[in-house]
């Protein structure tokens, strides 16, 4: 069986001090509403990977990005929903960042808000 919005939300739930989560290549079993639940039960966060997570917008990134304030890495990888939006709120919130994967995002102006931030 795959990893599913349900099984996420579990985890978000009972691992508060979870530093670490990769969920790359869950295609589209992954949605918003589990990375909400990420976000506001794993402040903690550190590294994430969204790689190939083909459901996830903006509304999780900028849910990750005000609530998970210690993400030194994020893999957003294939993930061809999110825009601008969610990249400049990850420039402008996540100020522990050191690593950032946009690759094939589609997204336009992703460079000017990281410079820019």
């Amino acid at each position: 069986s795959k990893i599913n919005d349900a099984a996420v939300v579990a985890v978000a739930a009972g691992c508060p001090q979870l530093t670490t989560l990769n969920l790359g290549g869950c295609w589209k079993e992954i949605t918003d509403a589990a990375l909400v639940a990420v976000a506001s039960g794993c402040p903690q966060l550190s590294s994430l990977d969204l790689s190939y997570c083909f459901n996830i917008t903006d509304v999780a990134v900028v849910a990750l990005a005000s609530e998970c304030k210690q993400l030194t890495t994020l893999n957003l990888r294939h993930c061809t929903k999110i825009t601008d939006a969610a990249v400049a709120a990850v420039a402008s919130e996540c100020k522990q960042l050191t690593s950032l994967d946009l690759t094939f995002c589609g997204i336009n102006s992703a460079i000017h808000f990281i410079t820019h931030f």
